[in-house]
């Protein structure tokens, strides 16, 4: 139902609306005219406006801003959200019903992450109640309590598929994800006689070893 615009200041939402041909791909340069208005707390162009695509180009998307807890809540204070490009883990949510909405369960945090208008609706159904890393453009703040997400690209974490590599991560975001299989890196900072703690650059967490271990870790 929309697009996202960037020129070399800055990115915003252009919204279509049900209905639309969705003949634009990622790449087009276009011309967009119309009447601007903000919406979830964020400027954005109307149904109302036009565009005309003129070229195209290649587009490489930056890294994307990792949110914390704490950047998740600030939204929900902000007094204008601007488009960026983020990502963010949590549980995916599928509530179906006159219509379907695709949320994200975000530990922690006051705020609840909205997947708008996937383009492939079946295959974010199919992760419903697993843990993702989604990266995208945050959009805006519907109903004081969802962010917005127009996704590029959603990962799912972990898994208990023996076939499957674990997943490579931070140790922040295996906190955030809260389970799944994964492979971190990092230091040694404590042991004891059945664990250790593992720190990265990001968070710490504790690593179970149980009665026998062989205790061949060193801080």
């Amino acid at each position: 139902q929309s697009f996202v615009l960037q020129d070399e200041t800055a990115s915003i939402l252009v919204y279509q609306g049900y209905g639309w041909s969705q003949d634009l791909t990622i790449g087009d340069v276009v011309t967009v005219t119309g009447a601007t208005s903000i919406y979830a707390n964020a400027v954005q162009f109307g149904n109302t406006s036009t565009y005309e695509k003129t070229s195209t180009a290649s587009v490489t998307y930056p890294n994307p801003k990792e949110l914390t807890i704490k950047d998740c809540d600030n939204y929900l204070s902000a007094e204008k959200v601007e488009v960026e490009y983020v990502s963010v883990i949590g549980v995916v949510s599928v509530s179906e019903g006159t219509k379907t909405y695709y949320n994200l369960t975000i530990e922690g945090s006051s705020i609840t992450g909205s997947i708008t208008y996937p383009a492939d609706e079946a295959a974010v159904k199919a992760l419903n109640g697993k843990s993702v890393k989604v990266t995208g453009y945050v959009t805006g703040v519907s109903s004081s309590k969802y962010l917005n997400i127009l996704t590029t690209n959603i990962e799912t974490l972990g898994g208990t598929d023996p076939d499957q590599p674990a997943t490579t991560a931070t140790i922040s975001e295996v906190k955030q994800a809260g389970s799944g299989d994964f492979a971190v890196t990092g230091t040694v900072v404590g042991v004891n006689a059945q664990s250790f703690v593992l720190q990265d650059s990001s968070a710490s967490i504790l690593v179970y070893q149980g009665y026998g271990w062989s205790q061949d870790l060193t801080i």
